[in-house]
């Protein structure tokens, strides 16, 4: 695919992203779907290269399906990070494991704060080098026991899961060995 194929590949995307998330209603959309440079759209960050690697929409009245979206921002090969915190996206914490995995150059993904539900996978273990804040939602049910009994996060854990409904939160390693 060429430079400009690609180019065109992350705007269409963005702007299914757009239409997916009701961009319409968005607090800010300045810029979105228009002529001017995806640069130059609300809380599209990009290298000196033009590339995409950021998105930061949080608190901006996001609504839709997370699962489909994630889709979308998976044909942009460059993305490392969203902030899609304190918005109105919905969907099970398992479909967007099962979506984020297509997605291995994604290292930070802010999503507290929204309205994911369901239980935390095992799959969860697939992304214990990334950076996934889940606080916040309607998670409830229990977590997988082999996320129980590993080391993941286990300096910040507590602040990835707090505020959801876990049964087991007892069972949480809280403490960081010595």
């Amino acid at each position: 695919i060429t430079q400009y194929g690609m180019i065109e590949q992350i705007r269409a995307s963005l702007m299914e992203f757009y239409k997916l998330t009701d961009g319409d209603n968005w607090g800010n959309n300045e810029n979105w779907c228009s002529d001017n440079p995806v640069s130059d759209w609300y809380g599209v960050k990009t290298n000196i290269h033009g590339s995409v690697y950021f998105l930061r929409l949080d608190n901006n009245k996001l609504a839709g399906y997370l699962p489909d979206c994630l889709e979308c921002l998976s044909n942009i090969p460059t993305l490392t990070g969203v902030n899609l915190s304190g918005n109105y996206l919905l969907g099970d914490i398992k479909d967007v494991f099962s979506k984020l995995g297509n997605m291995p150059k994604l290292q930070s993904i802010m999503l507290w704060g929204n309205y994911l539900t369901g239980s935390i996978p095992g799959s969860l273990l697939n992304f214990k080098d990334r950076t996934i804040d889940i606080s916040y939602n309607l998670l409830s049910g229990t977590i997988a026991s082999s996320v129980l009994e590993s080391d993941l996060w286990i300096y910040t854990w507590e602040d990835y899961v707090k505020g959801n409904r876990f049964e087991d939160l007892d069972k949480l390693r809280w403490d960081a060995p010595k």
